[in-house]
């Protein structure tokens, strides 16, 4: 089973209550949690280890084309290294150029034989 501090699916900070850290029960929820950290990280922006994170910028969005098939490779190659993960299955991947906006939906088949929707997943390149 997945252990986790829940965050805030909308601002992704650490959940407190009455003071005290608030751990994450549903595995679920968990492993969903743990996907999208893992997504968000670019590629050497932890100072502990430089190594972990997506090459969102080296391969991805650093690049003038997307090529949308390199995108959905990535990330189902990511995520299916993830424990807990057995599938994943990306759906409507797309760029915008306006907005530098990466979006797709994301759908996690666990090893508990649930499916787990997160939708939708938006990586967004800054200035």
């Amino acid at each position: 089973m997945i252990f986790d501090f829940k965050l805030d699916p909308d601002t992704h900070d650490v959940v407190f209550e009455k003071g005290d850290l608030v751990q994450e029960t549903d595995p679920a929820a968990a492993l969903a949690q743990t996907v999208v950290v893992g997504l968000k990280m670019w590629l050497g922006e932890s100072l502990i280890d430089t190594s972990q994170g997506m090459p969102w910028f080296e391969e991805i969005l650093g690049r003038k084309e997307k090529d949308m098939s390199l995108v959905v490779a990535r990330v189902e190659n990511f995520v299916s290294q993830i424990p807990g993960v057995t599938s994943v299955t990306i759906e409507d991947a797309d760029f915008n150029y306006t907005t530098r906006a990466l979006s797709f939906g994301l759908f996690i088949n666990t090893e508990d034989g649930e499916t787990i929707e997160i939708s939708p997943m938006v990586i967004v390149r800054e200035s």
